[in-house]
C-alpha cells in the first residue's frame, strides 16, 4: 500500500480545486457563448422577418380571398412565389406561414409535417432550429403569423469546438500546475524538515534538544517552539524523576541506617535478657536503654509520618489563623523549659505587638524541635536564646545557642533530610527535626534559615520568617 504524504495530500487538494473551477468556468463560459450565439441569431431572424413580412402578407391576403383554409395547399418548392421568396430569405433561413386559425399555408421543404411552431414573444428552439415569431395583421383584424427559423447545428459546432478548445486548455493548466504545486509544495515543507530530525533525535533520548526557529511562516515557527517546548519540559521531567529517585534512595538508606542502630540495641539487650546471665541493676539498666531506643524509634516514625504528610499537601490540614507572637510565647515558655533541662532558657520579647498568620500547633512543634536540637548539639550549662523581631515588616522568630555552631560548608545541606553534619555530637537525633521545620514553614506561606553566628564557634542561629499582619 502506497503510503500517503502531506505533500501529495496538499497537491491533489490543490489539484481538485483547480479542476472544480475550471469546470464552473467551463460550464459557465459555455452557457454564456451560447446565449450570445442564440441571441445573435434570433436578432439576424428578426431583420430576415422585417424583409419577408411583405410577401407573408401577400400570401395571407391571397389565401382569405380564395378561402382557402386547409393546410394541403402546394409546398414552398411549387408554390408561385418560391423564386421571389428564395431572393428575399437569407440563406439557411426557413420559414412558416399559418393564417389566424393556425393552419399552415406555406412551409419551407426541410421543415417537419407533423408538427407546427407557437406564437411566442421571444425566440426559442424547436426541432433543434432557433424560431422567431411575427404577427400578421391587416387593420384590426389578425391575418396570421410568420415563423422564421435557423438551424443551431452551426452553433452546436461552434459549441464543441470551443469546449474541446477548453478542455485542452485546461488539461495543459492542470499539468503545469502540478509540477508547479509540486515544487512549491515541497519547498514550502522543506522546513519541517529539521523538525522531524530533532524530534526523532528527543524520541532516541538526546531530551533538552531545540529545534532552531528560521524565518518561516508562523505556523512553523509554533511547530518549532511546541516542539522546543516538549523538549525542554521531557528534559525537567526526566531530571526531576532522577532527583527523586536519588532522594529516595537515599532516604531509604538514611532511614534504614537509623533505625538499625537501635533494633540492633534492642535485639542484643533481648538477648541477654532471654538468657538470664545478666544481674538485676544490669536487667534494669537493659530495660532504661530499650526504653530509651524504643522511645528513639518511636520519634522518628513519627518525624518520617510528619514530612509523608507535607510531601502530600492535599492530606495536610492546617489551622491558620492570627497569632499574637508575643502572647503566644509566654504562653508556651513553661514547655520550652522544661524541653532545655540543663540549658538555661532566655526569652527576648518584642517592644511591638507582633502578629503572624499560622498554624499554632506547627509552630510549637517547629520551636520545640528547634529548642530539642538547640540543647542536644550544645554543652551543658550554655544558655539557650529565642528571640523575635521585625525585619522589612517581615515578622521573624529565631532560636539562638552558645555552641560550636554549624560545621563550616554544612550550612546549605542542615535543612536535607537525615543531615547530620557532626556525628560526634549528633546526641541520638535523627537529622529531620530542622527538614520538618523548612517543610511547615514552606507550607504555610514562610521560610527558615540557618546561620552561625559571627565570630565562628560563637553559637548557631535558625531564624524563622513568617507572613504577618499589623493587627489582630
Amino acid at each position: 500500500m502506497r503510503t500517503r504524504t502531506l505533500a501529495s495530500l496538499l497537491i491533489t487538494r490543490q489539484l481538485f480545486l483547480l479542476a472544480s473551477v475550471l469546470v464552473v468556468i467551463g460550464i459557465s463560459q459555455w452557457l454564456i457563448l451560447r446565449n450570445v450565439l442564440y441571441q445573435t441569431v434570433a436578432h439576424t431572424l428578426n431583420g430576415s422577418a422585417g424583409v419577408l413580412e411583405s410577401f407573408a402578407h401577400h400570401i395571407l391576403r391571397q389565401n382569405r380571398r380564395s378561402r382557402l383554409a386547409s393546410p394541403g395547399l402546394p409546398s414552398l418548392s411549387n408554390h408561385s412565389g418560391h423564386d421571389i421568396l428564395s431572393r428575399l430569405k437569407a440563406p439557411g433561413t426557413e420559414i412558416v406561414v399559418a393564417n389566424a386559425h393556425q393552419h399552415v399555408i406555406l412551409r419551407s421543404p426541410d421543415i417537419p409535417k407533423t408538427a407546427s411552431p407557437t406564437p411566442s414573444s421571444s425566440f426559442y428552439l424547436w426541432h433543434g432550429r432557433i424560431v422567431i415569431t411575427e404577427t400578421l395583421t391587416h387593420g384590426k383584424h389578425l391575418l396570421g403569423y410568420l415563423w422564421v427559423m435557423s438551424s443551431v447545428s452551426s452553433m452546436n459546432h461552434i459549441l464543441v469546438s470551443d469546449t474541446g478548445i477548453f478542455g485542452a486548455v485546461s488539461l495543459l493548466v492542470i499539468v503545469l500546475f502540478a509540477a508547479m504545486g509540486v515544487w512549491s509544495v515541497r519547498s514550502a515543507l522543506n522546513p519541517l524538515r529539521p523538525v522531524v530530525a530533532a524530534t526523532l533525535r528527543i524520541a532516541g533520548g538526546e531530551w533538552g534538544r531545540t529545534v532552531p526557529i528560521p524565518d518561516q511562516p508562523e505556523e512553523l515557527k509554533e511547530l518549532s517552539r511546541a516542539v522546543n517546548t516538549l523538549s525542554v519540559r521531557i528534559e525537567e521531567a526526566f531530571a526531576k524523576e532522577r532527583t527523586l529517585a536519588d532522594q529516595m534512595r537515599r532516604f531509604v538508606a538514611d532511614a534504614s541506617h537509623e533505625l538499625r542502630t537501635p533494633l540492633t540495641a534492642l535485639t542484643g539487650f533481648l538477648g541477654l535478657l532471654d538468657a538470664g546471665d545478666l544481674t538485676p541493676q544490669e536487667t534494669a539498666q537493659g530495660l532504661r536503654a530499650m526504653r530509651r531506643e524504643s522511645q528513639r524509634m518511636a520519634r522518628m516514625v513519627n518525624q518520617l509520618l510528619s514530612l509523608s504528610r507535607l510531601d502530600s499537601p492535599m492530606e495536610t490540614d492546617f489551622q491558620v489563623s492570627v497569632i499574637p507572637l508575643n502572647q503566644w510565647l509566654k504562653d508556651v515558655r513553661p514547655t520550652l523549659e522544661s524541653l532545655c533541662q540543663d540549658h538555661p532558657l532566655l526569652l527576648s520579647f518584642s517592644d511591638e505587638p507582633l502578629h503572624i498568620i499560622f498554624d499554632s500547633d506547627r509552630l510549637s512543634e517547629i520551636l520545640f524541635n528547634l529548642i530539642e536540637n538547640a540543647c542536644r548539639h550544645t554543652p551543658a550549662g550554655t544558655p539557650i536564646h529565642v528571640e523575635m523581631g521585625r525585619t522589612g515588616g517581615e515578622p521573624w522568630l529565631a532560636v539562638r545557642d552558645e555552641g560550636p555552631g554549624f560545621l563550616p560548608g554544612s550550612l546549605p545541606l542542615v535543612f536535607h533530610r537525615f543531615y547530620r553534619g557532626d556525628q560526634s555530637r549528633s546526641g541520638g537525633g535523627s537529622g529531620l527535626g530542622l527538614s520538618i521545620t523548612q517543610s511547615l514553614m514552606e507550607a504555610l506561606g514562610g521560610r527558615a534559615e540557618a546561620r552561625n553566628v559571627p565570630p565562628p564557634g560563637r553559637g548557631a542561629v535558625v531564624c524563622l520568617f513568617f507572613k504577618g499582619t499589623e493587627r489582630a
